[in-house]
């Protein structure tokens, strides 16, 4: 956004590039290149090893040994419980399955498969489902993509509405925190232009709240809005613009110009299965199998984040039983016959009480898990 034909904010896109690093074998002289963006990180286990004799290199290289529990092998368990809100998670290959079957769907069999999974639509999603499902029954030859585009209309007026409330509610901040008339100008002209990019939905690139958040940051640090009573104040106002994981008319407007595929992924977004560390990467917490459990996508992200286990623990008590919950169910379908069968379950069991500890420990003990330590 330009004020004054000065670009306040310039957002430029972070993008990771393919890099090669130089990896040398403590074993011997062999060296490789390691292509860092082919590495599967949830890809996580104990490592034991065992030799090998490497006929090409003619030398003894010790190579690590991938044991039955890893991350993979646990995301792969459909409906494990996820270990904080004890909500059936959503296995990789069963949301694979979803997203491939409903991606060209259109009327019953859609209305089919959105409803034999309805219990993996959580919070607004739901919400969402129902007024798809009900659109399929009207149109019963579009697609999911087809089934947005036409509830779009009556969504769109809705988030619009909220949008503009709270650029109203910025400016009354502004107008009671910064009233020289050089600070009056920019921050009219900055809302102004932010309530045309509201209105003008349609025809130009869609309002971004992020975006907005960011150009309005970058405009409070001008030296004429240094108040940081007030900047704070109209910052919180800002992180309420409704977004898509949360509001039910942003995610309508916002997905009805996205492929099918993406728009079922997103519906399935919060059961997903992702890896958690229960002691955070950033509070130095380390990507091994004691320290990783499975958690679904809403709790691992938005509800966790890198909160210590201890404060975490006092903002949701019913962690303890959740955590039970899941180690009650990975006893019970390992020693299942069928896919997941495992002869050796003291694997298992040593996976259990490693990360049991670890919860303790994380937890300064206020989450008890004595039974499951060997």
């Amino acid at each position: 956004m330009k004020i004054f034909n000065v670009q306040l904010n310039s957002p430029s896109a972070f993008t990771k590039n393919s890099q090669n690093y130089l990896y040398s074998s403590r074993f011997g002289e062999l060296s490789r290149a390691v292509n860092l963006n082919q590495i599967d990180r949830d890809t996580v286990s104990f490592r034991s090893a065992k030799t090998r004799t490497n006929k090409d290199l003619g030398e003894v290289l010790k190579v690590p040994v991938i044991p039955k529990i890893t991350t993979n092998f646990l995301r792969k368990i459909p409906n494990l419980p996820c270990v904080y809100c004890g909500e059936p998670m959503l296995a990789l290959s069963v949301r694979n399955d979803i997203v491939a079957s409903a991606k060209n769907a259109t009327g019953e069999n859609l209305i089919k498969i959105l409803t034999d999974n309805a219990k993996f639509f959580r919070k607004n999603k739901s919400d969402i489902v129902s007024q798809i499902i009900a659109k399929a029954h009207k149109y019963p030859d579009y697609n999911i993509q087809e089934l947005l585009l036409a509830l779009k209309p009556d969504y769109l007026e809705l988030l619009e509405n909220e949008q503009k409330e709270i650029i109203r509610n910025i400016g009354a901040k502004f107008a009671q925190y910064f009233v020289s008339p050089q600070a009056k100008k920019i921050s009219s002209l900055f809302l102004y232009e932010a309530t045309q990019w509201v209105n003008d939905e349609i025809g130009t690139e869609p309002f971004k709240c992020q975006v907005f958040y960011k150009e309005l940051k970058e405009i409070l640090k001008l030296p004429i809005f240094r108040n940081k009573r007030a900047t704070e104040e109209i910052l919180e106002i800002a992180s309420k613009m409704p977004q898509s994981k949360e509001n039910q008319s942003a995610f309508i407007v916002k997905y009805s110009r996205r492929e099918p595929r993406e728009i079922i992924e997103q519906l399935l977004y919060e059961p997903f299965v992702t890896v958690e560390h229960i002691k955070p990467q950033y509070n130095g917490g380390k990507t091994e199998m004691n320290n990783l459990v499975i958690a679904c996508a809403d709790c691992n992200g938005r509800e966790r984040g890198c909160m210590p286990m201890y404060d975490f623990v006092d903002k949701h008590p019913e962690i303890e039983h959740n955590i039970k919950k899941q180690f009650k169910y990975l006893k019970k379908i390992s020693r299942q016959p069928g896919k997941y069968y495992m002869k050796d379950k003291s694997e298992l069991d040593r996976y259990i009480s490693d990360v049991s500890k670890t919860f303790m420990r994380e937890s300064i003990n206020k989450i008890h898990l004595e039974e499951y330590i060997i």
